[in-house]
């Protein structure tokens, strides 16, 4: 695909038979809403909030809507194309939705992905909003990004050369099907579909947000905070793509270790000696076996469906040792140093991907809305 600093002039994405499409009113424009609603007679469950990665749109989500949306889950399920500080402007819409039915307590179950798992935490780390449960599929750790780097570069050695060679546009890591194939997907994934994957890509958008989080970003006390944790209940589900060329299952158990360590620590806020096995009711850490990265449109995104399901529903399950100190894993990624991403190179990528922003002189924003920042028309759906 050509790489463009323009907006996308795609038409909009043709949606499934019970999926429709609506829009947000925003100080940032419109905003993309998708919905797949049970029947009336059965729509009175918990919201499922869906918040996609770089790159991406609300459509990414479609599979994963189209089944749970449907018996036996019968989940009310939303996604939004994301643009500025909107994962706010979107969670507390369908809240009023719902709210109107459930009552003013209800709240959504909040479900991110990748660089959106980013969003979502700093969203709930800033108490902008607050969530019934958290579900973070091979997610940004709240410890940084440079683990991440460190593994794209080695499934892509040319990366950062081909960044430069393109002039640092953004989506350069991403320019071409087998490059987008190589970061998101397993190997076993036909190239034809991958080439029906990149429509649903953006041209372009601002690597602030992700730039923003490189090192640690938020703290899983804080964040935790916000989302309703009690003793035996299920409240975060940290799930890893098996053949996930970024994060990969190492990096995700040790963020779920740290959930876990910040769920314990919370119950004993609250009075309870929680032990192993109940906080094993509160974090759960699930693989989803043969998937890449973009693991809800790899060609087993059905098991990773069901398994988001059953945390829905309340049926966690968490496969190792729950409260791992947390210099075993996590510090390893929240101290690597990428060698061969140097402090110039992201620097000078940053600076290309705002330079509109900086050359009308706009004073330097705070982290929250460096990191929320996308281009006003990277969503190809808006009217």
């Amino acid at each position: 695909m050509p790489l463009s600093f323009q907006a996308s002039t795609s038409p909009p994405t043709r949606l499934p038979p019970g999926v429709k499409r609506s829009f947000i009113g925003s100080p940032q424009g419109p905003l993309e809403l998708l919905s797949a609603l049970p029947e009336a007679s059965k729509a009175r469950g918990t919201p499922l909030f869906l918040v996609h990665g770089g790159f991406g749109c609300a459509a990414v989500w479609l599979e994963y809507m189209t089944l749970l949306s449907a018996a036996p889950y019968n989940i009310p399920c939303y996604a939004m194309s994301l643009r500025a500080d909107d994962i706010v402007t979107g969670v507390k819409h369908v809240e009023e939705i719902h709210q109107q039915e459930r009552g003013p307590e209800c709240k959504v179950v909040l479900v991110a992905h990748s660089n959106g798992g980013g969003l979502a935490q700093l969203a709930l780390n800033d108490g902008d909003i607050g969530v019934s449960k958290l579900a973070l599929l091979d997610s940004t750790p709240p410890f940084g990004l440079f683990g991440v780097y460190w593994n794209w570069l080695k499934a892509d050695p040319w990366f950062p050369i081909r960044v430069y060679w393109h002039l640092l546009h953004p989506r350069s890591p991403l320019s071409s099907s087998n490059l987008v194939k190589n970061a998101f997907f397993c190997d076993e994934y036909p190239i034809e579909r991958v080439s029906a994957f990149e429509k649903l890509m953006s041209t372009f958008e601002s690597l602030i947000w992700p730039s923003s989080m490189m090192s640690r970003f938020v703290s899983v006390k804080k964040i935790l905070q916000h989302v309703s944790v009690y003793l035996d209940r299920p409240a975060v589900l940290i799930m890893a793509a098996e053949k996930s060329r970024l994060m990969g299952v190492p990096m995700m158990r040790s963020m779920a270790d740290e959930y876990a360590v910040g769920v314990r620590d919370i119950l004993l806020q609250q009075g309870e000696d929680a032990s192993s096995s109940q906080v094993a009711q509160a974090v759960s850490f699930e693989v989803v076996s043969g998937v890449g990265h973009h693991l809800q449109n790899d060609l087993n995104w059905r098991e990773g469906a069901e398994k988001l399901a059953k945390f829905y529903q309340g049926n966690t399950v968490y496969d190792h040792e729950i409260l791992r100190e947390r210099s075993q894993g996590v510090q390893k990624y929240s101290t690597m140093l990428c060698t061969f991403l140097p402090e110039h190179f992201l620097f000078f990528w940053w600076l290309q991907a705002d330079y509109d922003r900086i050359l009308k002189g706009a004073t330097k924003p705070m982290l929250r809305e460096r990191f929320l920042r996308r281009p006003r028309d990277a969503c190809c759906n808006a009217p």
